[in-house]
């Protein structure tokens, strides 16, 4: 439950075309006066032609709403941006629109570009595509319109000549006004090549790509753009958001869905009856604060958190979902370090549906709660002015919010009038004004704002961000660590769709036996015969149908129920990556009790739009096609009865290949639905995304997906790429621009003359190599590193540039600290395209080609088998590779028999392998790859994979026969005693037989009663534990010795302690010692990777790693001291870290609780705080006491005896002092003043009671630390807060906090935890009241383990430590885990 860490991003420059609204001033001026950009629009061919509309909401086809805000069209000199007039034509106006904002943004930051290097700077468009015009549509689609037309009876029954005549009539009229199908159109859909094309322009040669988080797309880009500054792939990055050419087939789909107003939008209002739709642009220039401050750079506001969510399951995919709203919002304020109630403003998704605002109303309740004073957060929705931009919602949302900051000024809502039924905005810290006000200056603190975007599917994302402060943000600046390095990422899951082959097994035995799954594609698939114009001549039609198809798109209805009329509606991509998603998920042996599902994400390749919306677009758009005929039918003297017939019978017959469009259409081909899907299905949470690179669209989803987990962000990933359309309308797209072969696909070969078009899915399932080392997962290869480029200004959006690939391999290869030598295999791109192929060979020859090697590297490529998988190529060549390192094997290319004389084979040390190969290990010892994805627009991508470490224990699939991991103790199953001693006598047998056997052996319950477990201590020998542990079987006693590590337990036990719930108790200070859990850092990675967490955030915090302060060098031990600043903060880290192992081994836990500053590991064990906050909390709480000015700090003394006596001996005493803690009857703490502490010792000396005085700074627990209350308290304040995933216990009160948490309350409640005196045995036990029977102690050494025995003793109960020096950490560690099995509390 960690927050990931989030550096502090200064926004440096900005620039928008929103309707009404062209530029940043324009735009603030709109949000001052209210000028409304929501219209209606004209009956025309650019806006909305009569026949699209019907008000009747039911009718096929048609939309009832005729308003929206388009964008006007620009006049932009092509000049300026040196691109020929006939490409400018053929931009529509969001792309202009989009190059515009582009423009504005860069020269608003271009003295922050001046000095920095066009390599170091990336560009991330949030997107849900281009949007395509009517035109083509129509154009490729018009041979079967007039086929339609010709099999009207009606029609034909006036006979030859006039049916002739009107089909001539119409299709002239067609042809004449509605454009064919050019290069730039084709490719419109593709808004990454729209980021390609400014990049080139403006000389941005970093990463560049478009991600699609549905309506959340521009918060995702932010997101993105934030991961490379902070992970240092880029110095510069813009973020941007994009709306799609809104069309006439859009307002039909969303018309279908049921979400369109009439004619106005009025967020929050009662007027208010749904949304509508816009166009607009925006791009945001980022850096790295720390960067910025450095330069003196103009900063208009600094981004500290980004949180992103899935709502997972719920009612539908449609219906608004409180659940991962207020997760992204939490998420946002935990990576900030401040929480809601340093919040003033929010700028919500406000869409003006009902049910929309009703629900984000009642999630930022949740999230702010009580948390601030009445009327103290305004909220606002730009939509009112704008209309619903969609992909670029945020864009508008997020603009409005810094223009806000920076000018200390509060927009009003123009259209607010009275709440909507069922807001309530009293009680709430929440008030809406349609008065434009100052916004007033937070005394001790800053301006801060959130943003909201939210999308279908259930996908939420919520951005904090607060104004500019020199002095504040130059001591934030300070504390960022710099860039961390490329954390190894392993590949513990494969799924896929391909050609031929419905898993990566089958592909992978395809490989093997090169077979090639590339055909015509069959009239089952697409009909695509009858566009087929082999003659190249049509510019709107095939040239081929040569592909890589696959027939069955169905929905994997027997895994994942939906409604027949869902299911109906779903295009196929969706489909495919669902199957893909099982597939890999299975093969990676997930389960929900292994991964949190609230930390697992999902983010793919895609190009669209997706088949169905093709098919939708084709639907749609006969109207173009039935409005002009109408016309001609007149024009022939027709009267209107049979026209109407003609047009019904044509409609009727062109439609009836056409699924309809209905309310489940829209949500069928989303693109982001796709992964959000999977999300919904699955019950993931955390974000869902899809990436768009074109051809390199899946290598740029893994990279997002790798950014997730080495942020901490998700645990576990699902990513990969999908390619779904191979229907003529896309087909004809690819034909227009001539890429494609006749032929076949012959990458590296004489014959290569284009590629092959081909079509599947393909998932692989991501975790941190750490995590899935600790997991036992078998792991396929490891990912070290991805990295992208772009073309240089001079390279066109259509050729290869060896320049921009060259940058992206070198990048690769430096992130991932390998030398280039060491690479033995490369995937390539290999398209087989003429010019293509040699490019790329060349750009490897400039890596790779310049060490000195004893053999050749190989050359490959997946498209000779399978085709170009386009936006999925790059995960299909990632599984071919993953499947080679983990067999050993390189399969063989397909077609290469005469290679092509474009590239020197002879001069460069690369050849391509024709037959299957072993894989050898090299002199450098480890296997690895490169892998390439390039695309249209100058994109290059380029991935480092390796083969995975060697694992201590041999596993094979999870899904096949498995081989369990073996735990480290023996463990014995019998039906009694005696059964089980006559097991441990035939293994002392053995032993002397065998003096090597290994005596560990998978977990499995059998069901039979009695469980014995014995640890193996290093060093001892075997025969003599299993002697031991003889004569303890055979003895009268219970077999019980866990002082020596043996556990036995009969399940017949009438104390019935295995069914009763398991506590976990955290020790406060005390305990610790030197160089505590190093031992058990070394052993288990999450041990490791919470110390590294901790660090960095104490880093941020003190300047120093918290480690330091207790792992010392050899031989300084004995000069160990604990400094009085860090003993809380040390013990803490220590508790969960043990916490984490000890749930790492899926140990059962039902309720925590801590003592003393113990509070806080429980706090942050149940996910209340992530590991950031709960360790800031508790240096603060130490800091708070050791910074007061006080005279004496007082004395506490540790107290064994009777207290009711000793309550009498502190009344006599000189001066303050009181019983300060009772741990177990009869023990427990005074402090008060050092004269009166030290008489009560004196006393206890002379009267036999055990006293000693603690090596602690100050008196806790007491009165005389009370005036670091109110300091600590407002720094409780600024906690984020998220609900318990476990029980806990407050050691305050003695009770369980409630939910939702208030965190009003929770400061001023743990603030007093600080004098109040604490009640640990009566909380103990309460928790044994309360059904606990087990109790775990998660922290060094065992001094609660002893309370807890004292204060229970005659109870049913067990309590057993985790870690002590004296044992050895890592041998008590084992002994709580023999412990835990004999008791049952480990899944099996």
């Amino acid at each position: 439950m960690e927050a990931p860490h989030f550096r502090p991003i200064a926004v440096v420059g900005l620039g928008n075309v929103f309707p009404k609204a062209v530029g940043v001033e324009a735009f603030w001026e709109q949000l001052q006066t209210g000028r409304i950009a929501i219209r209606e629009l004209s009956d025309g061919p650019q806006e909305l032609p009569s026949w699209y509309y019907d008000e009747d909401p039911t009718a096929p086809d048609r939309t009832y709403c005729k308003h929206a805000a388009l964008l006007e069209e620009l006049k932009l000199d092509y000049r300026k941006y040196r691109i020929p007039p006939k490409t400018f034509q053929d931009m529509h106006r969001t792309q202009l629109a989009f190059l515009e904002a582009v423009s504005q943004a860069l020269d608003d930051a271009r003295a922050v570009l001046a000095r920095v290097l066009p390599e170091r700077v990336s560009f991330t468009l949030g997107s849900l595509g281009g949007g395509l015009r009517p035109d083509t549509r129509v154009r490729t689609r018009l041979l079967d319109m007039v086929r339609a037309l010709s099999e009207s009876p009606t029609l034909a029954a006036l006979g030859e000549e006039t049916v002739a005549q009107v089909r001539a009539s119409a299709v002239q009229q067609l042809e004449a006004e509605m454009a064919g199908l050019t290069e730039d159109e084709a490719i419109a859909s593709f808004s990454s090549v729209w980021v390609g094309r400014a990049a080139k322009i403006f000389n941005l040669r970093g990463p560049h790509t478009t991600v699609d988080a549905g309506y959340a797309s521009t918060l995702a880009a932010i997101q993105t753009a934030s991961h490379q500054l902070h992970f240092g792939d880029c110095d510069v990055a813009l973020a941007a958001g994009c709306s799609q050419l809104l069309t006439p087939h859009d307002l039909v789909a969303f018309s279908k869905l049921g979400g369109l107003a009439v004619s106005s939008l009025t967020p929050f209002d009662r007027r208010a009856s749904g949304t509508l739709l816009g166009e607009g642009a925006a791009v945001f220039v980022l850096r790295r604060l720390e960067d910025a401050l450095a330069a003196g750079e103009k900063i208009y506001a600094v981004i500290r958190g980004v949180g992103a969510a899935s709502d997972g399951k719920g009612k539908s995919l449609l219906a608004p979902n409180s659940r991962g709203q207020v997760l992204a919002m939490r998420r946002a304020y935990a990576q900030a370090g401040y929480g809601p109630a340093d919040v003033q403003y929010v700028e919500c998704h406000a869409t003006g549906t009902a049910l929309g605002d009703r629900t984000e109303l009642e999630s930022l309740k949740e999230v702010f709660g009580s948390q601030a004073a009445a009327s103290s957060v305004m909220l606002g929705g730009v939509k009112e002015l704008t209309g619903h931009l969609q992909a670029a919602a945020g864009a508008a949302g997020l603009m409005k919010a810094i223009l806000a900051l920076s000018r200390q000024r509060l927009p009003p809502q123009h259209s607010f009038q009275e709440p909507a039924q069922g807001l309530e905005f009293e009680n709430t810290p929440f008030y809406i004004s349609n008065h434009e006000r100052p916004w007033p200056g937070v005394a001790g603190g800053l301006r801060r704002a959130g943003v909201s975007a939210f999308s279908f599917g259930g996908i939420s994302y919520h951005l904090t961000l607060e104004e500019h402060s020199p002095e504040y943000h130059a001591r934030l600046a300070k504390t960022q660590p710099a860039p961390p390095s490329s954390e190894p990422i392993a590949i513990v899951g494969l799924g896929g769709v391909f050609p031929q082959a419905a898993t990566p097994e089958e592909l992978w035995r395809n490989l093997l036996d090169k077979r090639c799954a590339i055909g015509s594609i069959p009239p089952e698939r697409a009909p695509i015969g009858r566009y087929l114009d082999p003659t190249r001549q049509s510019k709107v039609r095939p040239y081929t149908d040569l592909a890589g198809s696959i027939v069955d798109g169905s929905w994997p209805g027997e895994r994942i129920r939906v409604p027949p009329k869902v299911s109906s509606q779903i295009d196929r991509g969706h489909s495919w990556t669902m199957k893909a998603a099982l597939q890999a998920l299975d093969d990676a042996g997930y389960t929900p009790a292994a991964v949190d599902s609230g930390r697992v994400g999902v983010v793919m390749g895609y190009l669209p739009p997706l088949e169905r919306e093709f098919q939708t677009q084709a639907r749609v758009y006969y109207a173009e096609f039935d409005g002009r005929l109408a016309a001609h039918l007149r024009r022939h003297g027709i009267d209107e009865a049979t026209a109407a017939r003609i047009r019904s019978e044509a409609e009727e017959r062109y439609k009836r290949e056409l699924p309809p469009v209905t309310e489940d259409t829209l949500l069928g081909y989303l693109g982001s639905l796709s992964a959000s899907r999977i999300a919904h299905h699955l019950d993931f949470q955390g974000p869902a995304l899809m990436v768009e690179s074109a051809c390199a669209s899946s290598l740029a989803a893994v990279d997002i997906a790798m950014s997730q987990l080495r942020t901490g962000a998700c645990d576990l990933m699902l990513a990969g790429g999908m390619y779904a359309s191979l229907g003529v309308d896309a087909l004809s797209q690819c034909c227009s621009f001539g890429g494609l072969s006749q032929t076949g696909s012959f990458p590296f070969d004489s014959r290569a003359d284009g590629y092959i078009s081909s079509e599947g899915a393909s998932l692989l399932v991501l975790k941190r190599l750490t995590d899935a080392q600790a997991a036992g997962d078998r792991i396929y290869a490891v990912i070290r590193s991805v990295a992208g480029a772009t073309d240089p200004k001079s390279a066109s959006i259509w050729a290869p540039s060896s320049e921009g690939q060259v940058q992206a391999v070198r990048r690769a290869v430096e992130k991932a600290g390998v030398s280039p030598e060491t690479i033995h295999y490369v995937e390539g791109h290999g398209t087989g395209t003429p010019v293509g192929d040699p490019i790329e060979v060349e750009s490897y020859h400039s890596v790779y080609g310049q060490a000195s090697r004893s053999e050749k590297i190989l050359l490959g490529s997946i498209k000779s088998n399978i085709g170009h998988l386009n936006s999925g190529a790059g995960a299909a060549a990632l599984t071919k590779v993953a499947l080679a390192l983990h067999h050993k094997q390189v399969p063989p290319n397909l077609g290469f028999e005469r290679p092509t004389p474009r590239i020197p084979w002879e001069q460069i040390p690369f050849r391509v392998p024709t037959e299957v190969e072993p894989w050898e290990a090299s002199a450098h010892g480890v296997r690895r790859a490169g892998i390439s994805s390039f695309g249209l627009g100058g994109t290059s991508f380029h991935a480092i994979v390796e083969e995975a470490p060697p694992s201590p224990v041999r596993r094979t699939a999870r899904v096949t026969a498995v081989e369990p991991e073996r735990p480290p103790f023996l463990h014995l199953e019998g039906t009694s005693q005696a059964s089980i001693l006559q097991q441990v006598e035939g293994l002392i047998q053995r032993v002397a037989r065998e003096p090597q056997l290994d005596l560990r052996t998978p977990r499995a319950g059998t069901g039979v009663p009695c469980r014995f477990a014995m640890t193996l201590p290093k060093g001892q020998p075997v025969s003599k534990l299993l002697d031991r542990a003889r004569r303890l079987l055979a003895g009268a006693g219970t077999p019980s010795l866990p002082e020596q590590g043996l556990f036995y337990y009969d399940t017949r036990d009438p104390r019935q302690l295995h069914s009763g719930k398991v506590a976990v108790v955290f020790p406060g200070q005390g305990p610790q010692y030197v160089n505590m859990l190093r031992e058990l850092a070394a052993e288990y990675p999450v041990v490791a990777r919470t110390f590294a967490e901790a660090d960095a955030a104490f880093e941020s915090l003190a300047g120093r790693r918290l480690s330091d302060t207790f792992w010392v060098p050899p031989g300084t031990e004995g000069s160990y001291r604990q400094d009085d600043d860090t003993a809380h903060a040390a013990v803490f880290l220590a508790n969960v870290a043990l916490f984490r192992l000890i749930r790492s081994w899926g140990i059962r836990v039902d309720v925590l609780l801590g003592q003393s500053s113990g509070e806080y590991a429980s706090l942050a064990a149940s996910g209340m705080l992530s590991l950031e906050q709960a360790l800031r909390a508790i240096y603060q709480r130490t800091l708070a006491v050791t910074r007061l000015p006080v005279g004496t700090p007082g004395l506490m003394a540790s107290i064994s005896g009777d207290f009711d006596r000793l309550r009498g001996v502190i009344r006599e005493a000189p001066g303050y002092a009181t019983v300060a803690a009772e741990n177990a009857p009869g023990q427990g703490i005074v402090a008060g003043e050092t004269q009166a502490v030290e008489y009560v010792l004196r006393w206890c000396s002379a009267n036999g009671f055990e006293a000693r005085a603690l090596p602690v700074s100050h008196a806790y627990h007491t009165q005389l630390i009370a005036k670091a209350v109110p300091t600590f308290r407002a720094e409780l304040g600024r906690l984020a807060w998220m609900e318990p995933q476990l029980p806990v216990l407050s050691s305050v009160h003695g009770r369980y906090y409630p939910t939702p948490v208030k965190p009003a309350f929770m400061a001023r409640h743990l603030a007093l935890q600080y004098v109040l005196p604490l009640r640990f045995w009566q909380h103990v036990s309460q928790l044994h009241e309360d059904g606990v029977r087990i109790f775990l102690e998660s922290g060094p050494k065992w001094s609660l383990t002893a309370f807890i025995q004292a204060t229970l003793k005659g109870e049913p109960y067990m309590a057993q430590a985790s870690s002590h020096p004296k044992t050895g950490e890592t041998e008590q560690f084992h002994r709580l885990l023999a412990f835990s099995h004999v008791h049952h509390l480990m899944g099996s």
